[in-house]
């Protein structure tokens, strides 16, 4: 564990860096200007990621990504993932404008290093902390979800069969790490499964897969200074995924940043305006899914479903063995309760802005 925890040595990797430049065909800069400065990055933890920005004049040139610490297996096997597929999405025209450029992948010391061209830009979710004028709001939160359609339209793959049995298979996976880490919400976790199983009995649904960003929010999202957004922090996605999860992701960390005190602006907001903008992002989400679902052609019968599993994915995500992120699993835990209702996801929403009020009402 003390090896695992040894962190990367940074300052000799930016040095080699600045120092090979030329030869590792980096765009052309002042270096005699040339600076550098960590980005913050939300996951902690020994397999956690870092960011470096290197700029020339104050202008962002490069960032530097890689590894937090030597032998963090989850963000090493992440990094070498991301270089393959980033690699694989810039030779789709239409995506071209909305992932990073990698400029290069190297191994320093066994350690991937990921050369990603810089953009200028805020990241959405400050803008959507910020945002005051409703109007403005809502086109915010769309874009984001125009840019998870966009992706997915780009990457559609041939459809394959929702059903039970993939419901199946993903909790036989996840609940072992529920009666592992929340041993006291296993019971009634399995119970509700088993009652929306029998349910959903032999339905089946036809779907397509997607490139899918599985951590698709407005903190991995970039909108440049002409509105163009770009999706960043593509080393946990899939390339043959499915469909929605990104959008419920999306919508479910909006929510968070809207309401529930992702920041202390969101804090201090009075209870009233807190519910505006819930509406606003409620009145988006169904407009948007509305949307999504037309151009992928996926059948309304599919958007519970796809929750499901959207629930069980995340919690799986955040008690996998190398991860055990428990106290954050707890916060996703909530998505799998009150199975027995329709539209889960806009419940959920609400159920989860109720919970919301109620607390700061103590």
């Amino acid at each position: 564990m003390a090896d695992q925890l040894k962190p990367v040595d940074y300052k000799k990797i930016i040095r080699y860096v600045l120092q090979n430049w030329q030869k590792l065909g980096l765009p052309e800069t002042d270096q005699t200007k040339l600076g550098f400065k960590v980005l913050p990055f939300r996951r902690s933890g020994p397999h956690s990621l870092l960011n470096f920005m290197i700029s020339s004049a104050d202008a962002p040139v490069l960032v530097v990504r890689g590894p937090r610490f030597i032998s963090a297996s989850i963000a090493i096997e992440g990094l070498k993932h991301e270089a393959l597929l980033l690699k694989e999405l810039l030779l789709i025209e239409p995506l071209k404008a909305h992932i990073p450029i990698l400029l290069k992948d190297l191994l320093i010391d066994d350690c991937p290093i990921l050369l990603v061209k810089a953009c200028s830009g805020t990241m959405l979710h400050t803008l959507l902390d910020t945002e005051t004028v409703p109007d403005k709001l809502a086109r915010l939160i769309r874009s984001g979800a125009d840019l998870a359609q966009s992706l997915h339209l780009a990457t559609k793959k041939p459809e394959r069969t929702l059903d039970s049995k993939l419901i199946s298979d993903q909790a036989a996976k996840t609940l072992p790490l529920v009666r592992q880490h929340l041993p006291e919400k296993a019971a009634a976790l399995e119970k509700q499964l088993e009652l929306y199983l029998q349910k959903l009995g032999n339905e089946k649904t036809d779907i397509p897969g997607v490139c899918s960003h599985e951590e698709f929010n407005p903190w991995n999202i970039l909108q440049q200074p002409g509105g163009q957004l770009i999706a960043l922090d593509w080393e946990d996605a899939v390339s043959d995924g499915l469909p929605l999860l990104d959008l419920y992701n999306y919508f479910l960390i909006c929510m968070r940043i809207l309401i529930a005190g992702e920041s202390q602006s969101a804090k201090q907001r009075p209870q009233t305006e807190q519910q505006q903008r819930f509406a606003i992002l409620l009145r988006t989400f169904t407009e948007s899914i509305a949307a999504y679902c037309q151009a992928l052609n996926l059948p309304e019968q599919a958007k519970d479903p796809l929750f499901v599993l959207f629930g069980l994915r995340s919690l799986a995500f955040f008690l996998d063995p190398k991860r055990q992120s428990v106290a954050y699993a707890k916060h996703w835990l909530p998505l799998l309760t009150g199975l027995d209702q329709k539209d889960l996801f806009s419940e959920h929403l609400a159920k989860e802005a109720r919970g919301h009020w109620r607390a700061n009402k103590k």
